[in-house]
């Protein structure tokens, strides 16, 4: 779906998606102790060919809450390069990027979690919602229509994505 996709519109609340994750911080996010260090290898190097592996033409955007960039479940060292690596995703794929800051007062009604929304070239839109136990794919137009407008909703709570880049190099620059 992501590979076919011509726009894809992402949130998240609580960590960086896969698609703009940095490889120490995709190998902290994906550590299992079940797993061989191997199988994290062969996850990481998989994520991180996803973003390349996309159409070149491919819309990206994206919400984050604030919470996502500075979460202390990595350590510093991991989350500055995260930092950095967004930076440059973004600057060098052209990747709309919007973060919701810690201040917003509104709360958001209706979003629990994160969710993407994918436009194929048929104009069909899918959506791809995580829950603790997996995930779900919406393809009923109302459903689709609804998690569209919420998704609109966080983009005019967020700053705008310059500001937002500004936030992010901010953040870097407090990390040692």
């Amino acid at each position: 779906m992501e590979r076919a996709a011509i726009e894809i519109r992402e949130y998240q609340p609580l960590i960086v998606p896969g698609l703009l994750q940095s490889p120490k911080y995709a190998r902290t996010i994906l550590w299992r102790r079940a797993l061989a260090e191997e199988q994290v290898d062969q996850l990481i190097a998989s994520r991180m060919a996803r973003l390349e592996q996309l159409n070149p033409r491919t819309e990206l955007r994206f919400v984050l809450d604030e919470y996502a960039l500075t979460r202390t479940m990595v350590m510093p060292e991991v989350m500055a390069e995260q930092l950095d690596h967004l930076v440059t995703v973004v600057n060098r794929h052209g990747i709309v990027l919007s973060v919701v800051p810690h201040d917003i007062r509104r709360p958001r009604v209706g979003v629990c979690g994160s969710f993407r929304i994918a436009t194929m070239a048929d104009g069909r839109q899918i959506v791809h919602a995580e829950h603790i136990k997996g995930m779900v794919l919406i393809e009923k137009a109302t459903e689709v229509a609804d998690v569209s407008n919420q998704f609109g909703d966080l983009q005019v709570e967020a700053l705008s994505p310059d500001q937002s880049l500004i936030l992010i190099k901010r953040m870097r620059s407090d990390i040692p």
